[in-house]
């Protein structure tokens, strides 16, 4: 049966009267919104509301808007056209069986929203919800790339056009507005389409005061911003904005971001375009008012701004850390470490990517150089994080881990050091060198068992606890040339043959690689947190591929019941030859 949405809004304690304003469409069925004008009092005030629930409620909310919302001044949570935003739909959860429930509870909740914004003296929330606010007055909606960090002073800035298709839609369009003097890398995709296009001047002001927009309903003047920048703006920051300003051609369009305190102690950084159809001087220095205004929708790509939305720690920017192999598993932590926002990586392999390795590892096809086999797979990772990482600055070297170990002041320089090669003759040395240093870097080794079965990762610290790569390798009777936390039993050779001695592989799949680099990328976050102690962490799969290959698992495999292995003291060997008490 069909909710009665007029007789619950009717019923409301809140409402003084109610009326269905929808529009009846005949002989189909209508995507369009049950409209409704309710009339309520909350607290003393009466508020004019259309209600409009689509046929998707009560999975998607009522849209609730002020009617006369050009009576009110601007509010937080409310934007120029009177749409409110009552609650955050993110993790809410509503009981969708009760429909009558959920609709008197989003107006309870609205109500309460508009008095607490039409109440607070200090607009808190408007001014913390600015950007929100400013872009929902009209525009051309055209989405603008903004890489402008807030400054103490005004400077000038890089503005792009595509005045091809600005000729096509017969309107000027700022494609991206850019510092001079950023820190992005130059393969970052938004930046590098912009190198054929078209450069204009503009510029960055900073305002040292909170601004209140514009009321509902209303627009502002060129004299309106012009009167921002003369109440709003230090002495010595006009100073320097108009004397970049006279430096400006006259134009029929111009762009200009201001940036202006909120209470929160952050900053809003909001941009403005100005059209006319004839030439003029910059309207800050001639605010004639028939310029048109309206607001630029900012893509905002400053470094704080996107490391925190991205639930990443900024103090992870000034982190080096040095990987070295980058197959399937270093592979995925690299990219895994550069998503966490590390500022600085180094990709250390001499093998290329070829065409076997494209179903498990994070590159594809764009790898292959179909000329020459293949190009380095650091090389091409480092392509890959600059191309959709603006801040990540990534070295790479074509060398082995031997060679890595005799570089002088490795353990000074890295705040962390990967390993994750499959070369362990080659892993377990350079553990004796990391061991024999005075330096406290950690090194995280990272490495797979074969057939889904599993993938470890242990962190050595080179402090006096007990604890490294060689423990795994020492038994009682001393060195085995096989890890005793391996899944799969010892004397058993599990690579395989396609095409001869030069298509050996150890089987897993991209998922199992992914698995293992994962366990790694937290380990060295861990690190990198100062958290990092002597441990091996496995993950344990299922070893029906395994058995049905013919292999057996190992008594470590057997005996571990749970999926995920932690252990700071099982793998310890006491007679290690590196670590232990007699090294």
């Amino acid at each position: 049966m069909p909710t009665d949405f007029l007789s619950i809004l009717e019923n409301h304690p809140c409402t003084c009267s109610v009326e269905s304003i929808t529009e009846k469409v005949q002989g189909q069925i209508s995507t369009s919104p049950q409209k409704f004008r309710l009339l309520a009092k909350y607290k003393d005030h009466d508020w004019k509301l259309i209600i409009l629930i689509y046929p998707s409620f009560p999975l998607h909310l009522p849209t609730i808007v002020i009617e006369n919302v050009e009576e009110y001044p601007a509010m937080g949570h409310i934007n120029w056209h009177g749409d409110l935003c009552y609650k955050d739909k993110q993790g809410l959860v509503v009981n969708y069986k009760q429909p009558d429930e959920v609709l008197t509870a989003c107006i309870y909740e609205a109500l309460r929203s508009l008095h607490e914004n039409l109440t607070d003296p200090n607009k808190n929330e408007l001014q913390n919800d600015f950007e929100s606010y400013w872009e929902s007055l009209p525009s051309n909606g055209f989405k603008t790339t903004c890489i402008v960090t807030p400054k103490d002073t005004a400077q000038e800035l890089i503005a792009y056009r595509d005045t091809k298709n600005e000729r096509k839609i017969k309107s000027s369009s700022c494609l991206a507005i850019i510092e001079q003097d950023h820190n992005i890398n130059q393969y970052y995709h938004p930046l590098y389409v912009l190198k054929d296009k078209r450069k204009d001047k503009s510029i960055y002001i900073p305002l040292e005061k909170t601004i209140t927009p514009p009321p509902p309903k209303q627009l502002w003047k060129a004299s309106d911003i012009f009167n921002v920048f003369e109440k709003s703006t230090r002495n010595e920051v006009k100073v320097v904005a108009k004397e970049i300003l006279e430096e400006h051609k006259w134009s029929n369009y111009f762009t200009l971001i201001f940036s202006h305190p909120k209470p929160n102690l952050s900053y809003c950084v909001w941009g403005v375009e100005f059209h006319r159809k004839d030439t003029a001087k910059h309207p800050l220095l001639d605010p004639k008012d028939d310029w048109e205004v309206s607001p630029m929708q900012l893509r905002n790509h400053n470094k704080e701004y996107l490391l925190e939305r991205c639930g990443t720690s900024i103090s992870l920017d000034k982190k080096k850390v040095a990987i070295v192999g980058c197959g399937s598993v270093g592979g995925g932590i690299a990219l895994q470490l550069a998503k966490a926002g590390v500022g600085e990586l180094h990709l250390i392999d001499f093998d290329k990517m070829e065409i076997e390795n494209i179903y498990r590892h994070v590159l594809g096809g764009t790898a292959i150089n179909v000329s020459t086999g293949g190009h380095y797979k650091n090389d091409m990772l480092k392509w890959e994080i600059e191309t959709n990482f603006p801040y990540t600055k990534i070295n790479s070297f074509q060398n082995d881990l031997s060679t890595f170990a005799s570089v002088k002041e490795i353990f000074n320089y890295f705040d962390v050091i990967v390993v994750a090669t499959g070369d362990f003759t080659s892993e377990l040395y350079f553990n004796t060198v990391h061991k024999k240093t005075t330096e406290l870097t950690p090194v995280i080794y990272a490495w797979q068992d074969g057939f889904g079965v599993g993938g470890h990762s242990i962190t050595v610290v080179n402090d006096e606890s007990a604890g490294c790569l060689e423990c795994l390798y020492t038994q009682s009777f001393g060195f085995e040339p096989h890890a005793k936390t391996s899944f799969i039993k010892y004397g058993q050779t599990i690579s395989k043959h396609l095409g001869g001695c030069s298509g050996v592989f150890t089987p897993f799949s991209f998922l199992d690689a992914s698995q293992t680099a994962l366990l790694a990328t937290r380990m060295t976050l861990e690190a990198l947190q100062g958290k990092a102690k002597n441990e091996i962490r496995s993950w344990k799969g299922s070893d029906d591929q395994l058995k049905a290959e013919g292999y057996s698992a190992s008594n470590w495999y057997k005996k571990s019941p749970d999926h995920f292995i932690q252990d700071q003291e099982n793998y310890i060997a006491t007679n290690c030859q590196v670590c232990g008490k007699n090294n």
